[in-house]
């Protein structure tokens, strides 16, 4: 025996099989709209924060004139830029200040080493080869009277010379003549052959 009742689909149905059935319906835009909002924040946040992220390395590198570049994005991240801008206005502004600082420094330098040699040629070898001009006339003037006077007076002149030669190399390392002459690459090379 069996018995066999028909009964309507609708009528047999749950109503949460019907909603199973319309959620695809209601997921599909659901997915879509979440896609759409995902690309507007890769837009609006990780693009601008990708350039921003280069800003940051130029600047890291001494490039300053990229750093300016506009890179869009949401308030926050224009805010970052232009504390980053203004960041990479005062490092260009104490790089240029230290580069400034140190021409002046070597600058002084040179004018020192210039003078120091300067002095030392004009005064202090001028009157030792002025001393020695002496020797020598005393040495003429001498060496008819006496054999004794002009041996001792030949002793001094060879720490005379010895004198000179070594106030002419302490001028020509303080002040090459070369740097003068010829620039600075000449200058290093002839130091080398030299030395």
């Amino acid at each position: 025996w069996a018995l066999v009742v028909e009964e309507p689909w609708a009528s047999v149905a749950s109503p949460a099989l019907e909603i199973s059935l319309a959620a695809p319906l209601v997921l599909i835009p659901a997915l879509l709209i979440t896609l759409v909002a995902l690309w507007f924040g890769a837009r609006q946040v990780i693009q601008p924060l990708r350039r921003l992220q280069q800003q940051a390395e130029d600047l890291a590198d001494s490039r300053y004139d990229r750093v300016g570049e506009p890179v869009g994005g949401i308030a926050e991240i224009q805010q970052l830029q232009t504390t980053l801008t203004g960041m990479a206005r005062g490092i260009r502004t104490a790089h240029e200040a230290l580069q400034s600082y140190i021409g002046s420094i070597t600058l002084a330098q040179e004018e020192e080493r210039r003078r120091l040699a300067r002095e030392l040629h004009d005064a202090t070898i001028q009157d030792l080869i002025a001393l020695d001009h002496r020797i020598q006339l005393i040495q003429q003037q001498t060496q008819s009277a006496t054999t004794e006077g002009p041996n001792a007076l030949e002793g001094l002149r060879p720490d005379i010379s010895r004198s000179i030669q070594e106030l002419r190399r302490l001028t020509g390392a303080l002040r090459p003549i070369f740097l003068e002459d010829l620039g600075l690459v000449p200058a290093l090379e002839m130091l080398v052959k030299d030395a």
